[in-house]
């Protein structure tokens, strides 16, 4: 499996030393030597075959067919062709087009891929029309974040990610489904956003790992993710955990635990704040009567579906279906 950061010199092979000055553009894997045609971008020029883009790419055989590409500019006789692209993606798609050839649409959901490649293909394989890349990225982006609330129970319950988890994927995951035009994966990653960071966290953002950069959503995101949590919290009230009562002392079951049960409940859903948890399975079997225990769980199961299927509209999206259907 093709991985951008492995440091394996037979996974990909390390760029060949530079043989231009820190004002030219500097020679970048993968870099062939028989190779027909230079692409350049963000000043790293990488020589690779026009047959093999040609045969991926409807946009770039358009490209190589009406015009030759880069006009006067060459290197070593190739022509250049520059491009407006970030080199990272542009590497990721090329490495995997140049080594895996066809085979690439084989690459299977068991196998994690790094946010930096599914974005790549997203990205390249939308622009370029690399069908089976930007098919994998959509593939692995509703892995990890489905649209059927049994799929979601199957990942909070351990089900193994299809992309590597990391700081500020959750944003990430959002940007790149807006800028792509994913936006069936979004409801469920703006819930995430907002199931993980209090306010101050969607407008500030957070940290990198290497504490290099910050990550955030655009600012639309942030609004409408600040203006779902009043609704995520109505909707949590009314049906998720509708089943508790907010008049608990007239529930009238005689089991003591039945009242205590629902008492810490409360308490731990909406005190010292408001946490959002509109979508948490049932996890109190055993801590009330039976009788008790069937009705409050058939109504946080009723309410749960209810939630899920007003998701997408808590975020001024369309309706799942049509979601479904982009």
């Amino acid at each position: 499996m093709y991985s951008p950061d492995a440091q394996n010199s037979k996974q990909i092979r390390q760029d060949p030393p530079s043989t231009m000055s820190a004002s030219q553009p500097l020679r970048s894997t993968p870099w062939f030597n028989d190779g027909n045609v230079v692409l350049q971008a963000e000043g790293k020029q990488f020589r690779v075959y026009r047959g093999i883009l040609s045969e991926n790419s409807v946009v770039f055989n358009d490209m190589f067919c009406l015009s030759r590409p880069g006009g006067d500019d060459e290197v070593e006789g190739c022509p250049v062709v520059c491009l407006s692209d970030k080199a990272q993606d542009l590497r990721i798609v090329l490495e995997v087009l140049h080594r895996f050839g066809t085979s690439y649409s084989h690459f299977v959901l068991k196998e994690q891929l790094p946010f930096t490649v599914v974005a790549a293909f997203m990205r390249l394989g939308t622009k370029y029309e690399i069908e089976d890349l930007r098919a994998e990225g959509i593939r692995r982006l509703h892995a990890d974040y489905p649209s059927s609330l049994e799929l979601y129970d199957e990942l909070r319950n351990g089900k193994k990610l299809a992309i590597e988890p990391h700081v500020g994927r959750s944003f990430d995951i959002a940007n790149l489904a807006r800028e792509t035009g994913t936006l069936s994966v979004l409801p469920v990653v703006l819930y995430s956003c907002c199931r993980i960071f209090d306010n101050e966290g969607l407008f500030e953002g957070c940290q990198t790992q290497d504490g290099n950069s910050v990550i955030t959503l655009s600012p639309t995101d942030q609004k409408i993710c600040i203006l779902a949590k009043d609704k995520l919290f109505a909707l949590q009230a009314r049906e998720t955990f509708g089943w508790l009562d907010l008049n608990i002392e007239q529930d009238r079951c005689p089991d003591i635990r039945c009242k205590n049960t629902k008492r810490k409940i409360f308490k731990s859903v909406w005190y010292p704040k408001p946490k959002c948890a509109a979508l948490d399975a049932w996890t109190w079997s055993g801590r009330m009567c039976v009788d008790c225990e069937v009705d409050a769980r058939g109504r946080h199961a009723a309410g749960r579906a209810e939630v899920w299927s007003q998701l997408p509209s808590v975020f001024a999206l369309p309706e799942w279906d049509e979601l479904l259907d982009e």
